[in-house]
């Protein structure tokens, strides 16, 4: 056991937002429970992760200090380039529109889908620090925030990771509508794994989103506008994007942060036609 300050044990039966490691798609092998250790007296909220395994239940010596780490989040921004994206909106909005029930193929439905799959793809980021525990959630819950005439508020699409596209634009819209109309729900403004800002409707290039804790990362979405790059040694003309990421370095470190933003660039460049 480890001595000197409360533990709690964050594995599938202590939290029912804790995936067991099957569904979070984690390689937890030989592990069987995650402790973390709070510090106190400290003025950030730090402390140390212990790994116990079944090899050895009174081993703590696999740790990780976070006492050494600041409490400020860290950024990381990449340049996407949105041709793809364009080319299958102009291909596809007639008929979306008209599946979708009335909700329109916005550079947010495509930005929603890719954080999805990227959240699959690199789930340690899909989590959240509460108090002295780490959760690792099972479901992708995607804040996404709205502009009001009094600040932003962000509604919450529960479940992503089980919609369509279609399913994305429709919770989108009615979402945001309702927020402007305030007839949000208390339950449809919490409960977030991960959250979308988009300063690019204002016409910002690159903004530096601040994480909505407890989460662990936020996403921000720049203006998609024309600029000129060099394509295959020719100079060329692209529809580009800034997109940034904060991130909460006591979980996740630069390298976890540049692997998802990498995935979120990916998909965008390369998006798959047949999930429209």
């Amino acid at each position: 056991s480890v001595a000197g300050g409360d533990l709690v044990a964050a594995s599938a039966g202590a939290d029912p937002y804790v995936a067991s490691p099957d569904k979070l798609g984690l390689d937890l092998t030989g592990i069987s429970r995650v402790f973390v250790k709070a510090r106190n007296g400290s003025s950030a909220t730090v402390g140390s992760i212990f790994f116990q395994t079944d090899a050895n239940p009174s081993y703590a010596g696999n740790s990780v200090d976070f006492t050494a780490i600041a409490n400020d989040p860290e950024a990381t921004l990449y340049e996407v380039d949105m041709s793809r994206v364009d080319t299958l909106r102009k291909a596809h909005k007639e008929a979306f529109l008209k599946a979708s029930g009335g909700s329109k193929l916005t550079y947010t439905v495509f930005m929603v889908k890719a954080v999805v799959d990227a959240l699959k793809a690199v789930p340690e980021v899909n989590a959240s620090i509460v108090e002295d525990q780490i959760v690792y959630h099972g479901d992708i819950n995607v804040g996404m925030a709205v502009a009001l005439d009094w600040g932003l508020i962000v509604p919450v699409i529960k479940r992503a990771q089980d919609l369509s596209m279609t399913g994305i634009a429709r919770s989108v819209t009615d979402l945001a509508t309702r927020a402007r109309d305030r007839k949000l729900d208390l339950d449809e403004i919490s409960g977030s794994t991960f959250s979308i800002t988009n300063p690019g409707s204002f016409g910002g290039l690159i903004g530096f989103p601040v994480i909505s804790q407890p989460n662990v990362g936020i996403l921000g979405m720049g203006k998609v506008e024309k600029r000129v790059c060099v394509v295959d040694d020719a100079i060329a003309i692209r529809p580009k994007m800034f997109i940034s990421m904060g991130y909460d370095h006591r979980l996740v470190d630069g390298a976890k942060a540049e692997q998802f933003l990498s995935t979120v660039t990916q998909i965008l460049e390369n998006f798959d036609e047949t999930a429209l």
